[in-house]
């Protein structure tokens, strides 16, 4: 389960946008105000990293309405090494890191994956790239 699968899960009464979407893409870069300012109360914008420009947009809105949660914002880099982003939303976010879940965490049936990791009949998960390493 990745990070949008469990957005989509956690927040499925919000709004979801993705900027993966080059429709969605192009129409943020265009105009990062009259987007932001188009979008309904509640909202997460996945891949984020991808749309720089929204920071500043995303902050003068947030100054404008201090509803706490309204976006949610997720992406597959850390927001905070991108320019200008740490300053310009201090005080204004929390960030949450998501680690890999675990097997156990994402298996449905428990018990089955437990029977199967001591029966010896678990599958190893291993990359090409893993595979090639280990020779």
């Amino acid at each position: 389960m990745g990070k949008s699968t469990l957005c989509h899960q956690v927040a499925s009464d919000r709004h979801y946008l993705t900027f993966d979407d080059h429709a969605i893409l192009t129409a943020a870069q265009q105009d990062p105000t009259g987007f932001i300012q188009s979008l309904p109360e509640q909202v997460t914008l996945d891949e984020i990293q991808r749309v720089p420009e929204l920071i500043l947009a995303i902050k003068a809105e947030v100054d404008r309405n201090r509803q706490p949660g309204r976006f949610l914002l997720t992406g597959s880099a850390n927001l905070l090494l991108l320019p200008k982003v740490k300053e310009s939303l201090a005080g204004r976010v929390e960030i949450l890191h998501l680690h890999p879940l675990a097997e156990l965490e994402k298996e449905q049936n428990k018990p089955a994956f437990l029977e199967a990791l001591f029966s010896g009949k678990l599958k190893p998960r291993i990359t090409q790239a893993q595979q090639e390493l280990l020779g």
